[in-house]
């Protein structure tokens, strides 16, 4: 098997889709937080204490090993992985663009 070589042209467009997602997330979490205090973003936050911030650290390093294990034996099933993944992303991307176009005043 030959190992492919990334042109510079497609690593262009791989860094400029990389950059397009990431401000394109920045824009949704301005939506998200339009018009909110401090101490209600403050609220929002999940980890609150360093025991939490290791007890998530140790929870998505057990998924992702579970989930790389079960991708590794059912390889059928990564399809069924990647279209849930893109459909909830979508979803929630969509929703939120949603909602303040609805709660928008004009």
């Amino acid at each position: 098997m030959a190992l492919k070589v990334i042109e510079y042209r497609q690593l262009v467009q791989i860094l400029a889709l990389f950059m397009i997602v990431q401000f394109g997330g920045l824009l949704l979490s301005t939506l998200v937080f339009n018009n909110a205090t401090y101490q209600q973003v403050q609220s929002s936050q999940v980890i609150s204490s360093p025991a939490s911030a290791v007890f998530y650290i140790a929870y998505i390093i057990f998924f992702s090993v579970l989930l790389l294990l079960i991708l590794k034996f059912y390889k059928g099933i990564f399809r069924l992985v990647e279209g849930l993944v893109i459909f909830i992303a979508s979803f929630e991307v969509f929703l939120i663009i949603g909602m303040y176009l609805l709660t928008a005043e004009i």
